[in-house]
């Protein structure tokens, strides 16, 4: 996007509903801030950088709806040295004129009604949004690391433990019952990270190799439906659609 009001790039930290679309994943997240010539979205699961993605947002003041296309252009991981929340940032690409004057006038009274927003965070989202970043709580103890080998041990983690919500984990750690824990299930073929909250329901029996009982938490039919999705990556994986990032189509 590309106008008189793009001489400053303010950012502003608005926090509103977003779908992000690339593959045939979707994510329903919550932006961070908003620019005029992108967004920054709060996601622990970000597209690979110069991936080309699908936005579809909600103008909270006037109910329209924008359908945009963008570049992944840098990605805030977990453990960073400032601190900052996880997500992805997203440069608009190949806007037509009508929508990004859409865009445009919204930042602009955004603004206008909330001039607090260059410093603190506004949301407007509705109270309802979910929170879409697991791993900022801060009850969650440790975490864990689940490398599969091949594809049917990934089945199997999906067929056996998630459907049963538990299973046994061999490893050198000591936690007390009942301490929160998160999983990162790395996919064996797109090295694509799902992560699943869980909790310590016991600890090693005798005889038994040393681990943790986990139980799985929020595991309802949702997430096992977005497993799956998961899970059915491997039959249908697709590279990634990558965009230079000097492409003349970028805001």
């Amino acid at each position: 996007m590309r106008g008189k009001e793009l001489r400053i790039d303010k950012r502003f930290r608005v926090l509103m509903r977003a779908t992000l679309r690339y593959g045939r994943e979707r994510f329903d997240l919550l932006t961070e801030d908003i620019g005029f010539r992108g967004v920054f979205l709060r996601t622990d699961t970000p597209p690979e950088l110069r991936q080309l993605v699908k936005l579809e947002l909600e103008l909270s003041d006037t109910g329209e709806k924008l359908s945009l296309h963008g570049m992944a252009v840098h990605c805030v991981p977990r453990g960073n040295a400032g601190g900052r929340v996880l997500g992805v940032g997203v440069q608009f690409y190949a806007v037509d004129k009508t929508t990004n004057a859409t865009w445009s006038a919204f930042v602009n009274r955004m603004e206008r009604t909330h001039p607090e927003a260059i410093v603190k965070p506004v949301s407007i989202a509705p109270p309802a949004s979910p929170e879409p970043i697991r791993r900022e709580f801060p009850r969650v103890a440790a975490g864990l690391e689940l490398e599969l080998r091949s594809v049917d041990e990934l089945r199997t983690l999906y067929s056996r433990d998630v459907s049963q919500g538990g299973m046994f984990i061999v490893t050198d750690l000591v936690l007390p019952v009942g301490t929160a824990i998160i999983i990162d299930v790395v996919h064996p073929i797109t090295r694509a990270v799902f992560v699943l909250d869980a909790a310590v329901s016991r600890a090693s029996a005798p005889g038994e190799a040393q681990g943790l009982g986990i139980e799985f938490t929020n595991i309802d039919d949702g997430r096992r439906k977005a497993f799956w999705d998961f899970v059915r990556d491997t039959f249908s994986f697709a590279p990634p659609e990558l965009i230079e990032a000097d492409d003349p189509f970028l805001a």
